[in-house]
């Protein structure tokens, strides 16, 4: 839940964000360079994507794909504090 992966607009993303929108793969593979995460990522697509990846659209963050993210689920129930 550190990074996630920008989707959407790659077209213009990838240019003006300097293929930060696929910043997780650098979390990934910190030895990949940053001109080669995209290739990295469609190469290891099925892996990556089956780890149900923290999402965003273009231009911000997708409330459903964050509420339905387990892992978000899992620390916010982690950190919630017990009624008393």
């Amino acid at each position: 839940m550190a990074t996630t992966m920008r989707f959407g607009l790659e077209w213009l993303l990838t240019p003006l964000l300097v293929y930060q929108n696929y910043h997780l793969i650098h979390h990934l593979y910190p030895e990949i360079p940053f001109y080669r995460m995209h290739k990295a990522y469609y190469l290891r697509y099925d892996e990556i994507n089956a780890q149900d990846i923290p999402r965003q659209t273009a231009f911000g963050l997708a409330p459903e794909n964050i509420e339905s993210h387990r892992a978000f689920r899992r620390m916010k129930d982690a950190i919630a504090v017990p009624a008393e």
